[in-house]
């Protein structure tokens, strides 16, 4: 029997949390400012304590509109870590201040439409004419190879930007119930990706994304996109529809003026963590 303080890490990826609470007014003016600054105190020390943590990070948000008042993004290796964090962050500014109203668990992932080694050789040899045993070809395909493994990387092993506007929404592949998009061909769903992804692309440097995916049952609310397609090829095989349990996007944008924020369906949210005008969490 495994032991219940056993890590709980996976073979590849990390895992990744977001919690969000509605922040009980009436109780917290129920406390007296010192009490207050106590408890401010405590979570601003608690999020400097996770953000010291190895291979661990988060980030504080706070929702503009009432779907929620506090926001967390958590990545960390280990399911025992995460669990422990979100009962203390619950915790963090006493009893019944904090009342849970959305959370979402998953992992890091690779994806699955990766550019292979071949098809990237094919695509040297067919739309630029480079010969197999030229020097061109080898550096262009050394090239290409490092890239890889740094996109791997950060897709699996994520560094969280200090980028001021985050927006991240869920995607189920279902639209309704006659469309899924697993129901296509590997073949064709790789294709339609390549598009996708060439949109993706005008977005380099300015836009870094997150996805991460989960598998499960259950009621999911949230609905919303970030960037718009923009003749994204997709439309034609995946009607809107129904963005659920499959797949978790996330978004860093850069800002000049704006504080560091992040976008759930129909909210903006500041990264500095605010209770009124009595509550604040230092982002760094």
């Amino acid at each position: 029997m495994t032991d219940k303080n056993t890590a709980l890490v996976p073979e590849e990826g990390r895992h990744c949390l977001h919690l969000y609470y509605r922040i009980e007014h009436g109780q917290w003016q129920l406390l007296s400012r010192e009490e207050q600054t106590a408890a401010k105190t405590n979570l601003a020390s608690l999020v400097q304590d996770i953000r010291a943590m190895e291979s661990t990070q988060v980030v504080t948000m706070s929702v503009v509109t009432p779907k929620a008042d506090l926001g967390f993004m958590l990545i960390t290796p280990d399911l025992q870590t995460a669990n422990k964090i979100d009962k203390q962050l619950s915790l963090s500014l006493g009893p019944d201040v904090l009342t849970p109203v959305y959370s979402y668990l998953s992992l890091t992932e690779e994806s699955e439409y990766i550019t292979t080694d071949e098809e990237y050789a094919e695509t040297l040899e067919k739309e630029q004419h480079l010969k197999p045993n030229s020097e061109k070809f080898a550096e262009a395909m050394n090239s290409f190879r490092d890239r890889m493994k740094k996109y791997r990387q950060e897709r699996v092993y994520p560094t969280l930007p200090d980028w001021p506007i985050v927006c991240f929404y869920n995607m189920s592949k279902r639209r309704g119930e006659q469309r899924n998009w697993y129901a296509l061909p590997y073949e064709e769903r790789r294709k339609l990706m390549k598009g996708h992804a060439s949109v993706g692309r005008e977005y380099a440097g300015k836009v870094k994304q997150l996805i991460t995916g989960s598998t499960g049952l259950g009621r999911d609310p949230l609905r919303a996109r970030h960037v718009p397609d923009q003749g994204d090829c997709l439309s034609n095989a995946v009607r809107s529809g129904e963005r659920g349990v499959r797949g978790l996007r996330r978004v860093f944008r850069r800002h000049s003026t704006a504080a560091r924020r992040i976008v759930p369906p129909a909210a903006a949210l500041i990264s500095k963590a605010t209770v009124g005008d009595a509550v604040s969490v230092p982002t760094e």
